[in-house]
């Protein structure tokens, strides 16, 4: 059975970490991108500025209580499709934790039998 070298350890941990930054940095923007498709493909009816008018709206909070499409259809925060959007959204982030764990173990794995192979060979 093969022992790492402290050397080894010391670079399989620098790959380990510039592994899991580049992951989480394309986690975030995984998540951006996710949250412009809820908003425009899946939760039509969430409030769009760029598709809807403002039909009620709290003059002092600004907090907009109704909305209309260019259809003339008024929504309202109970409307189903808004209210489903957080869960939207969290299933959203499970599925980008869930991958980016995944993503990250296969990696390190397949480093790591990269680095033992390599070991392999030099002994030889």
């Amino acid at each position: 059975m093969h022992t790492p070298s402290i050397q080894e350890k010391k670079s399989q941990s620098k790959v380990n970490v510039k592994l899991c930054g580049f992951i989480f940095l394309i986690a975030i923007l995984l998540f951006s991108l996710g949250i412009n498709f809820l908003k425009t493909d899946v939760f039509t009816h969430y409030y769009n500025p760029d598709r809807h008018q403002i039909v009620e709206q709290d003059k002092d909070t600004m907090t907009i209580y109704a909305w209309k499409d260019s259809a003339g259809n008024i929504y309202t925060p109970s409307d189903s499709e808004v209210e489903y959007f957080p869960y939207g959204i969290s299933a959203l982030i499970i599925a980008l934790l869930i991958s980016g764990t995944v993503t990250y173990s296969l990696l390190t794995r397949k480093n790591r039998n990269v680095v033992f192979d390599k070991d392999i060979l030099l002994r030889n």
